[in-house]
């Protein structure tokens, strides 16, 4: 019996062969991703984005004790605010989730990433793509 992970390997691999980047390990996320798109269920999203978020507290902090300062290590995060809020497909509209401890800064890149995602017909356009797949049923099989 083949997974439901090894199935949607399959699918994405056959319909998105030139661009699909295929299976990502934690390290690809950052730095030099190897994806601009990265499909997770939310419970393992939040915990890839509060690990990268711990890592990024403990680096600023590692900066501050190193350098005796931390100001230049908080600009950094202040200024990458574009950086804030993450898109939750497959839901009927335009939803960004941010930080509830965004700034307020980060909050209008959040509504600036939903006001794009709008103008780029993003839901309509996931959603026609994915209307080439077959319907799958729990255990990940062609219905």
């Amino acid at each position: 019996m083949i997974t439901s992970r090894k199935r949607a390997d399959e699918l994405l691999e056959d319909a998105f062969s030139q661009a699909y980047a295929g299976p990502v390990e934690g390290h690809d996320l950052v730095g030099e991703p190897q994806a601009d798109v990265v499909v997770v269920d939310g419970f393992t999203g939040n915990v890839a984005l509060k690990s990268m978020e711990g890592a990024l507290r403990w680096s600023v902090s590692a900066m501050a004790s190193a350098y005796g300062q931390i100001e230049p290590a908080r600009e950094v995060l202040r200024t990458s605010h574009f950086l804030s809020g993450g898109a939750l497909l497959g839901l009927p509209g335009n939803v960004v989730v941010g930080h509830g401890a965004s700034s307020a800064a980060e909050v209008l890149a959040c509504i600036q990433r939903a006001a794009a995602m709008h103008a780029g017909h993003v839901v309509e356009r996931v959603r026609e793509s994915l209307t080439r797949f077959s319907p799958l049923n729990s255990r990940g099989e062609a219905s």
